[in-house]
Order: structure tokens, then sequence, then C-alpha cells
């Protein structure tokens, strides 16, 4: 996916009205680099943040290997990309000996929270850039998928609500374990995670630094964005910067391409030219900033992978 991605920035290039990576300045596009560290640091400190509830303490270094494997998963893998990335995550904390509940519980809290971080960062681009209306659909928009996860870990503090859920959940394992034939007994199953799921919980303080470095780690991938556009020498667009940043974000969800090859760099030049840059420099800067955004990210997350898979099946074999 790297080879793919460096071909396509060439591509680009030679086909367009000659801009030239060469005229960015070194030392701010380094700052773009450290930005996007950072925001993969902020996030791989959330996952921390929400194991430790559960007993799991992983260090720094580990929570940030599958951070990168688990999105180079995400955004390579056709169609089932996120799937796997999940199950990618939820074997990696397995491992670090999280049980079932608390891999499910962590995912949904990360998630959670940075959907509405994301949501937060996305409306305030639109009021600043004087679109108030499609802050409230964006914000809407992009909380829609979070309601139902939402409405489950609340429901599951209070015991009369819980049996609620673990019957609907109860009914719809039944249906998955027939269909894959698994003797296990759902209402079983269903009863044991939702009463784990229930045991977990964030105090104020560990809420606050979710919150905290959620919310950091799309602010420094958004600052990853605007170091490149200094980068060209071009002033950085501060009022439109999260409406452009959130545009490119809303085309890699698309997933038509790998890794929205194409797709986002197109959206982030139209966006970077709405937003007052120079059609000759907007394309350039989509390009800088998706190649230290996601093809060095993505470098980083592969050799993370292919290290840890291969480090895992040594053990598996040492345990045989």
């Amino acid at each position: 996916m790297l080879v793919i991605g460096l071909a396509w920035v060439v591509w680009v290039l030679k086909g367009s009205n000659r801009p030239s990576l060469r005229v960015a300045h070194p030392a701010l596009l380094a700052l773009a680099v450290g930005l996007e560290f950072g925001s993969m640091a902020s996030f791989a400190r959330v996952q921390r943040i929400a194991l430790a509830a559960g007993g799991i303490r992983i260090s720094l270094w580990q929570a940030l290997r599958i951070t990168y494997a688990s999105n180079a998963v995400a955004v390579t893998v056709p169609v089932a990309g996120s799937a796997a990335a999940t199950a990618n995550t939820a074997s990696e904390y397995r491992h670090q000996g999280a049980d079932s509940g608390l891999i499910a519980w962590t995912l949904m809290v990360t998630g959670i929270v940075s959907t509405i971080a994301f949501a937060i960062i996305t409306a305030t681009g639109a009021v600043l850039s004087g679109n108030g209306l499609a802050a409230i659909f964006g914000v809407a928009a992009t909380l829609f998928g979070t309601v139902p996860l939402i409405a489950v870990l609340v429901a599951i503090r209070s015991p009369e609500s819980r049996e609620t859920v673990v019957r609907l959940f109860s009914s719809a394992l039944r249906v998955s374990f027939r269909i894959v034939r698994k003797p296990t007994t759902p209402a079983e199953t269903a009863k044991r995670l939702i009463d784990d799921l229930a045991s977990y919980h964030l105090g104020r303080f560990a809420s606050a630094k979710v919150a905290f470095y959620s919310t950091t780690n799309w602010l420094l991938d958004a600052a990853c964005l605007g170091a490149a556009v200094a980068a060209f020498d071009q002033p950085v667009p501060w009022r439109s910067m999260f409406a452009i940043y959130a545009a490119g974000i809303g085309a890699a969800a698309i997933g038509f391409t790998p890794a929205g090859i194409g797709i986002v760099e197109v959206a982030l030049a139209s966006a970077l030219t709405t937003g007052g840059l120079p059609s000759s420099s907007a394309l350039p800067v989509a390009l800088a900033y998706r190649a230290v955004s996601c093809w060095l990210v993505l470098g980083v997350g592969w050799i993370f992978f292919v290290r840890s898979r291969a480090h895992l099946a040594t053990q598996h074999t040492h345990v045989e």
C-alpha cells in the first residue's frame, strides 16, 4: 500500500500544473510528522486509560503498537476493514489479559468518546465558517451511530433495565448461534457479557483524561494539515480549517478505494481551494498531508502488525 501511495503521488504531480513538493519547508513538514505521531499517541493513551478501568495496564509502547497496527488494517483491508481492525484490537487486548466484557466495554467507550469529540470539532468548524445549520446536521449525523451504544451503556447501570438488555442481546445471540451452529447457551452468554460490561466504569478524572486525549487526537491531526499548508508558504485558513479537515475525513470514510487513495486527495484539494488556497498549492498540500497522515502511518502500522503476528505465532508454537 505504501508503494501504491507513493506511485499515486508521483503520477498526480507529473500530470498536474507542475506543483512540486520540493518547495515545501522541511522544518514544517517535520512538524507535521510530529503532530501526526502525537495524534496517534493521544488515541493510544485513550486505550490505556479505558483498559486500566478493568485492571489491565499496558505500556504506552504496547498501546501505540496496537493503535498503529489496527489503523493499518482498518484503512487498507477492502470492505471489511473496520471489522478486521476491531478483531485485531480485540485479539491484542485479549493477549494482554482482558476478558470479553472489558474488550467490548473498551471498544465501545473509546469509539463513543472519539466520535463525540469529532462531532464537536466538526460543529466548531461549521460555526467558524459561518454555517450554523451545517453544524447541527453534522453533529446529528456523526452521533447517530453512537446512540444505540450510549443507550446500552446507560441501561446496564440499572439492574431492571439490564435484564431487558440481556433479553434483547440473548435473542440476537440465539439467531447468530443457530447460523454458526454454536452449542453455547445464548442466555448465559448474554448475561455474563452484560454483567461484565456493567462492572466497568471510568472515574471523573479518568473520564476527563479520555475526553481530553480523544479531542487532542483529532486536533493534532487537523494541526498536521495546517502545518502542511504552512509548509508551502500559504496562509493557514484558520476559520475554515476544521471544515476542510472534516471534508477530508468524510472522504476517507467513503472507502471506495484502499486508504481512500485518489478520493481523499481530490476532496482535500477541493476543500483547500474553497478555503482560499490557489489550486497550484492546494494539491501539493493535500499530497503532503496524506503522505504524513496516511502513508507514513500505514507503513509504521503494517510493520507493527507483521511483527505482532510473528510474535504471537512464536508464542503459540512454544505453548504447543
